[in-house]
């Protein structure tokens, strides 16, 4: 007796992800007011937690 097992993804395939704009891109749009501030920083994944590690990393407070 032979059996056919087809396995598939356990998730369905996405849509490719749009690109996210650089970081020079994505200060341009800000000044232009295209993207407003929290746009900018979800964009480049600056959450809140991230940017105040960040700033604590720049400034040596960690």
């Amino acid at each position: 007796m032979v059996c056919n097992v087809e396995i598939g993804p356990l998730v369905p395939p996405q849509p490719p992800r749009k690109p996210q704009p650089s970081v020079q891109e994505s200060l341009v749009l800000h000044e232009r007011g295209v993207i407003d501030g929290a746009e900018q920083r979800q964009q480049q994944g600056l959450d809140n937690k991230a940017a105040a590690r960040t700033t604590a990393e720049r400034t040596n407070m960690t």
